[in-house]
């Protein structure tokens, strides 16, 4: 084998990896999107449960299978927030969404370090690809 066709095979590889590891940031991209959102849609909650002016609210209970109980539940102005290890944090509503703001900073700050390396691998993909094509060319020109 000629040193262009090692080279050739070892874009190949190369390439393979990269694409794996392509894959592997889309996922990542998803659940930070996906936390991102599920602390947003807390965080609506929070805003429309803070104008709430009863003492309690009527409420439905999803139970499964498309069942649902009707209750009526207290309105309680304070938040337990899991910490980890079973610890939990009793905040105010005002704490509680200043906390899932930051919480909502810091997934999009690391997003954005996911969208750059996703992008920096789509580029680094796309120079291997020409780089392929043109060794390609090569071999083929000289048969």
């Amino acid at each position: 084998m000629s040193t262009v066709e090692d080279k050739l095979y070892q874009l190949i590889s190369e390439q393979r990896l990269i694409s794996q590891a392509i894959e592997a940031v889309y996922g990542e991209i998803l659940l930070l999107q996906r936390a991102i959102d599920e602390r947003k849609a807390a965080i609506s909650f929070l805003t429309a449960y803070e104008k709430i002016k009863d003492d309690s609210i009527d409420t439905l209970i999803p139970i499964g299978g498309g069942l649902y109980v009707k209750t009526n539940l207290p309105i309680k102005r304070e938040f337990y927030i899991h910490v980890g290890a079973n610890i939990y944090l009793i905040k105010s509503v005002e704490e509680a969404r200043e906390h899932l703001e930051k919480m909502v900073s810091d997934l999009e700050r690391a997003l954005s370090e996911r969208n750059k390396a996703l992008t920096d691998l789509k580029n680094k993909y796309e120079e291997i690809s020409v780089e392929i094509s043109e060794l390609y060319m090569r071999i083929q020109g000289k048969r």
